[in-house]
Parts: C-alpha cells; sequence; structure tokens
C-alpha cells in the first residue's frame, strides 16, 4: 500500500516542478516528492530481512547497489544531456529531463500493481488495545539507544555519510561553474560523462564488495569505503583541472559504491528480528535527516561566505573542506561497529 500511496504522491510533485513559475508551489512540490519517495522506500527495505538469509545478505545488497547505481547513471546522464541544450530547446529540455523519472516511476507503478503480492505479518486475531493507536504512535520512533549500541554506531555513521555525500553531489555542478569556471552547458555535459564514467565503475565494484562483505565482514568494508570518500573529497578541495577532478570524483564514486553494499547487509543483521520494518523505517531517517542538513548548509555556507570574502569560490571551498570532516567523522563512527552480528 506504501508503494501505491508514494508513486502517485511522487508523480503529481514531479509534475507541480515541472510546470512550476512559483517559488511557493516549487517547494511544496520537492517537498511532496521527498514524502512520496521515503513512504515508498521505507517498507521496501524490511523486504530484505524477511527473505535473504544472514549468509547472502552482502551479495543482496551489492545486487540492489547495483541496479540503483544503474539507475541513477541513467537518470543522471538522460538529465545531463537534456539540460545542457537548454541553450537552444528552451524550456523544453527541462520538461523532458523531468520526463524521465515520471516514466521511470509509472514503470515501477505497474510492476508494484501487476507483479507483487501484498504481505501481511500481523495475525489475523491481534487486536489493538483502547488506546493502542496512541501508544504506537509514541513508540515509533522510539529506539533504546543504549541497548542497540550498534544500531546506534550504524545511525551516526550513516548519517555522517549521507551528509558528506549529499554535499559533494549536490552541489558539484555549481562547483564546476564557480570554481572552475566552465560555462552551465559545458558543466552540464561534463557532469553527464563522469557520471557515466564513474557509473561504469561503480557497478564494476558494488557487487563483487556486496561479495566479499558476506567473507570477510561488513566494518572492514564500511571503514574503507568512508576512507576512499574522505581522500576524494579533500583531492576536490585542491584541484581544478577536469581530468584532476574526475580521478578525485573515482574516490568518492567508488567508496560510495562500497558504502552502499557493506553498509545495508550490516545493518539487516543488526535491526531487532521482531522490529525489522520499524528499524529499518528509522534507518531511512539518517539518510533523509543527513541529507537534509548537507542542503541546508549549503544554503547556510556557499553565498553568505562567498559574499563576505566578495569570491565566488570561497564558499564552496569551505563547504567541501566541511564534507571532508563529515567523511572523517564517518571514519571514527564506523570503526565502532560490530564487524558480524547476528541477532534473533
Amino acid at each position: 500500500m506504501n508503494f501505491l500511496i508514494g508513486i502517485p504522491v511522487m508523480l503529481t510533485a514531479l509534475i507541480g516542478i515541472a510546470i512550476s513559475t512559483n517559488i511557493s508551489v516549487f517547494v511544496l512540490s520537492m517537498l511532496l516528492y521527498r514524502f512520496g519517495d521515503h513512504f515508498a522506500f521505507s517498507p521496501f527495505q524490511a523486504l530484505y530481512s524477511d527473505y535473504v538469509p544472514n549468509p547472502q545478505r552482502g551479495m543482496a545488497a551489492g545486487v540492489r547497489s547495483f541496479l540503483d547505481i544503474l539507475a541513477l547513471l541513467i537518470g543522471r546522464f538522460s538529465a545531463g544531456e537534456l539540460l545542457s541544450r537548454a541553450p537552444e530547446m528552451g524550456d523544453r529540455a527541462v520538461l523532458l529531463a523531468v520526463l524521465v523519472p515520471a516514466i521511470a516511476l509509472i514503470l515501477s507503478l505497474a510492476i508494484t500493481i501487476f507483479g507483487t503480492r501484498n504481505l501481511s505479518l500481523l495475525a489475523a486475531g491481534n487486536k489493538q488495545k483502547k488506546n493502542g493507536a496512541k501508544q504506537n504512535i509514541r513508540d515509533l520512533f522510539t529506539v533504546d539507544w543504549n541497548k542497540e549500541q550498534a544500531f546506534k554506531w550504524w545511525f551516526i555513521n550513516r548519517a555522517l555519510f549521507w551528509a558528506a555525500f549529499t554535499i559533494v553531489g549536490t552541489f558539484l555542478l555549481f562547483f564546476i561553474i564557480d570554481v572552475v569556471g566552465l560555462l552551465e552547458s559545458e558543466a552540464q555535459s561534463y557532469l553527464a560523462r563522469l557520471s557515466l564514467i564513474l557509473g561504469l565503475a561503480i557497478l564494476l565494484v558494488s557487487i563483487p564488495a556486496g561479495r566479499l562483505a558476506d567473507r570477510i565482514g561488513r566494518k572492514p568494508l564500511i571503514v574503507l569505503a568512508c576512507t576512499l570518500t574522505a581522500i576524494g573529497s579533500l583531492l576536490m578541495i585542491g584541484l581544478r583541472s577536469l581530468g584532476a577532478l574526475s580521478i578525485a570524483g573515482a574516490f568518492v564514486g567508488l567508496g560510495a559504491g562500497i558504502f552502499l553494499s557493506a553498509d545495508f547487509a550490516l545493518l539487516t543483521e543488526i535491526v531487532p528480528r521482531k522490529e525489522a520494518g520499524r528499524y529499518l523505517g528509522i534507518a531511512n531517517i539518517a539518510s533523509a535527516g543527513g541529507g537534509a542538513v548537507a542542503r541546508l548548509l549549503g544554503g547556510l555556507i556557499i553565498d553568505p561566505i562567498n559574499k563576505l570574502s566578495q569570491s565566488a569560490s570561497l564558499g564552496y571551498l569551505a563547504l567541501y573542506s566541511l564534507a571532508s570532516l563529515l567523511f572523517f567523522l564517518s571514519i571514527w563512527a564506523a570503526r565502532r561497529l560490530p564487524n558480524s552480528v547476528s541477532k534473533p
């Protein structure tokens, strides 16, 4: 049911984004899109704990990462190529770029309706108490952080990593325009090509990383992933040529590919089995919250620092320095994770 509600909400939001000429309508559409995204995504994550055995969860997470990256690659390349043609196509380029995810969501909705079964894990005779609804709402986001130490450090690591990764990805276009000095159309075209190259590299590493996580454990690969992204973000601060930026981006991209495989495999092991769906939903807050904080920091840091320094680049350098710090802090949190945990 979450998919059947969440996907139409995202479609509606995309239409609002495409036709919006008012900032309030645009913001409302973005909020609707994010609501639909997380409304559909959270129950999807719980399926791993239900259907994938522990010894195969790294491999399953690798396959999932492979498909996630493939979809991101197709979407980013399509959007970049279309938006790079904005000077000659005008608003049609934007509308066509929005059409790509809209088609993908329609296909996803069709697969959900006709290709999946609605499974319920609740016993038919389970009765709610008179005040059960209030109790459930209050307890929905409750976690005993002292008891669930592994989940606590996973949550911190994920939030730090995702905040840093969102900073790097979200503001990279503007970084290339204002710091490197490319025109917007040139920057869009460069990012489309860079996404293709990095996406293919990540596709090659995601499944082997998941398989390796099943053999040696999740923690070493998560630490390695955080280290690679930290190095890549540091390189971005000091590099200006497009070739050098591609190398720095490769570090970040490969680190992200490894992280997505090993991190999710560990999550499915450390959540309490009887509350896997709820904990996986709470886990999604780490990504959503980290991403939201990252975008807020971009707005609070880039323009004010650029204005104070009368520079077009200092704000970006400050923000990317913060991203590097967050990546290094994610290493600190990753070292406190368990390597392998199996909970009933």
